[in-house]
């Protein structure tokens, strides 16, 4: 926890918890200078986070397990020791932590436990960036002749070569999950991040690409304009190569906006050579033998390897129509199920030496070990779960851990990583994953007490799932869900969050490879649209036949639970066989090298549909039969081929992002007289864009 002191009404004091926050404010507070410095001298730390908003636990059962070692006499004593997670490592091992009323030393901590210990030695448990920290302090200790007493290390999901994630993370703002799919909002996040020093040592260090034979960069041109100007290579696989693109040393793009995610910032100059240099002590220092090493590494969790850039044509939407078309930069990131969720497991495995019976790697399957609990297992509740409980405990009391489910001593067999399938939608739509037992994957309301727009909400129910989101802008975001490919049927359902068009990809991948993909796009949504389809294994996914498989896509324009249409997609054709009219053509993309375009046909058909959706929120009114009647006038232009002046019309992309913003996703059955007001005042602006 992180927390910061302030006067109130009436003089008073009181302490407001800045993190875990409830609000970007609370975050701006823990903003840093360029130097890496605190903005704030008054903010201090509390204890290891337990539980966030009473609702997705952190540490809090683990600390209660270690509460149970000291009941039952198998351990005499422990203590956390919570630091300020903003800082360099160095700092936090050397220096001293600023508390609620005091001060607290890690080295005095250490020394302290060990004095009162029966060994005179301690064990130390570290998740994730801690264990950086606790190399960093036992080199301290080795280097003030105090190595011995240290026990035991006990490593948990540790980062030791870095990880491709933290790139997203600091270019973009990704990935600030704090618990159970809590999300800060990304462009808030990222200006903490841009001049956190613990950020940039968390960057893939150079050793990482001496082990991991792989780039953590990618993109789909050599000259994707205002990203990378042809001075970079096509794919990043070297540490220096990584460095320049992430401080774009040769001034290939420009700085963006505050708000606008989609485009990556330059990294922090200093704050990168002093992350290395924090990299190359950590690597370079040799565990003392005498100090008993356990590495814990997290593995059959998708985990971002590689962060990919490319080209892609955005369109602002008006009645559903493509107007005012352009390329613009989009990204995805390219998973392996060798990982946690955050860390790839080769870099949680490093500094383990096999000839050595003081160091050992234990692989957890925490798809397994999801099954076993009945919920989630991934990076940041990796401690929370009963398995790495259960093996800990072994390590602790000395008793055999081989034989827990879930677990295998040595790495995983990284040539066997399983295949996957994965749903991903672009736009401002809503992505949920069901699997064959109704346990769901995606987007959920924020919990009580948490303002939507502080944070996004996801649950990942389905074993061995996951969902990630990337942010383009403020109100429009990537989004995909991976699931394990075991041979069931997965319901997809997309939720319209606007006025405009989706597209939906389904993929079926091994690792980098993907072996098969349906793209749907163009497809139209509203606020109130429902999309569904499904997902099935593949039984041989690099053959022709079962990649041409033929897949639907059903769409319930309106919510009212009838569907309106359903696109027949396989590689050769495309087909739309609609419920309410003759028309049966919709151009709807399939496969990643078919591009859409709109038709004649396709415009009517909108029009149509837009129509129907008008029809449903006014019922068979006045006010109906009167838009209806604009709307089949707009019709008759476009039969005539009178159309291009009013393409040339339309809203602008603020204003589509402005209605995606006031409305989202609503149900029909919810709406409020006033919701029904407002949807046709805005339909009635629409229709007055083309008539004047």
């Amino acid at each position: 926890w992180m927390y910061r002191d302030e006067r109130v009404l009436f003089g008073g004091i009181s302490t407001n918890t800045l993190w875990v926050p409830n609000r970007n404010d609370d975050v701006k507070k823990l903003f840093l200078n360029s130097s890496g410095s605190s903005t704030d001298a008054s903010i201090y730390s509390g204890e290891p986070i337990s539980t966030v908003f009473n609702v997705f636990s952190v540490y809090g059962s683990f600390m209660k397990f270690l509460d149970g070692l000291v009941t039952s006499e198998k351990i005499g004593e422990w203590k956390s020791f919570g630091y300020d997670w903003r800082k360099p490592i160095a700092e936090v091992v050397l220096g001293s932590e600023k508390k609620a009323t005091t001060t607290e030393s890690l080295i005095r901590t250490v020394t302290d436990l060990a004095a009162k210990s029966r060994t005179h030695k301690v064990t130390i448990i570290a998740h994730s960036n801690g264990g950086l920290v606790a190399k960093y302090l036992v080199k301290a200790l080795a280097d003030m002749g105090k190595s011995n007493l240290i026990d035991g290390v006990i490593s948990v999901a540790v980062p030791y070569l870095g990880t491709p994630t933290a790139i997203s993370s600091l270019l973009h703002g990704d990935h600030q999950a704090i618990a159970g799919g809590l999300i800060l909002n990304s462009s808030v996040a990222r200006q903490l991040g841009q001049n956190m020093a613990s950020a940039y040592a968390l960057l893939p260090s150079r050793e990482y690409f001496t082990r991991v034979a792989a780039p953590v960069i990618s993109f789909a041109s050599t000259t994707i304009g205002g990203l990378n100007g042809g001075v970079y290579a096509q794919t990043i696989k070297s540490y220096a190569d990584m460095v320049n693109f992430i401080k774009d040393i040769y001034g290939a793009r420009t700085s963006p906006a505050v708000s606008d995610t989609s485009r990556p910032i330059k990294g922090n100059n200093a704050l990168m050579s002093a992350g290395d240099n924090i990299q190359s002590v950590i690597a370079n220092f040799s565990w003392p033998e005498s100090i008993h090493r356990w590495f814990l590494a997290g593995w059959n969790v998708p985990t971002p390897k590689n962060l990919t850039y490319l080209n892609k044509e955005n369109c602002t939407s008006i009645l559903w129509f493509k107007i005012n078309c352009s390329l613009g930069l989009s990204r995805f990131e390219v998973p392996t199920n060798m990982g946690d969720g955050t860390v790839i497991t080769p870099s949680a495995a490093y500094g383990s030496n096999s000839s050595n019976s003081s160091s050992q790697v234990v692989s957890l399957d925490l798809a397994q070990m999801a099954l076993i609990d009945g919920k989630k297992v991934s990076h940041v509740d990796i401690l929370e779960s009963s398995t790495t409980q259960a093996v800990i405990r072994s390590i602790l009391i000395g008793d055999p851990i081989s034989s827990l489910s879930g677990v295998s001593l040595g790495e995983p067999d990284y040539s066997k990583e399983p295949t996957r399938l994965v749903a991903s939608v672009d736009a401002s739509a809503e992505l949920h994953v069901q699997d064959s037992v109704g346990r769901h994957t995606g987007s959920v309301a924020s919990p009580t007490g948490v303002n939507d727009g502080v944070v996004i909400a996801y649950e990942e129910n389905i074993p061995g799932s996951h969902y990630a989101l990337l942010s383009n802008s403020d109100t429009s975001n990537n989004s995909s869900v991976s699931v394990p490919d075991n041979g069931q049927t997965y319901s997809v359902v997309v939720h319209g969050g606007g006025f405009g068009s989706f597209t939906l990809d389904l993929d079926h991948a091994r690792g980098e490879t993907l072996l098969a993909r349906t793209e749907f796009t163009d497809i139209p949504m509203t606020p109130l649209s429902i999309a569904t389809t499904t997902i099935v294994s593949i039984p041989s996914a690099t053959s022709s036949s079962s990649a041409a498989s033929v897949m639907t896509i059903s769409l319930d324009i309106d919510g009212d639970g009838t569907t309106d249409f359903v696109a027949s997609s396989s590689p050769a054709s495309t087909s739309i066989s609609s419920s309410t009219s003759p028309i049966t053509s919709l151009n709807v993309g399939v496969a990643s090298n078919l591009i859409s375009s709109t038709t004649l046909l396709n415009k009517i058909t909108r029009l149509e549909l837009f129509k129907k959706f008008t029809g449903t929120l006014l019922g068979a009114n006045d006010q109906y039969r009167k838009l209806a009647k604009r709307i089949e006038t707009i019709e008759d232009l476009i039969k005539k081929g009178r159309d291009q002046g009013l393409l040339e019309k339309g809203w602008s992309r603020d204003f589509s992002e402005k209605l995606s913003r006031k409305f989202g996703h609503q149900h029909l059955k919810r709406l409020t007289n006033d919701d029904r007001r407002d949807f046709v005042d805005m339909i009635d602006s629409m229709i007055r864009e083309f008539e004047h």
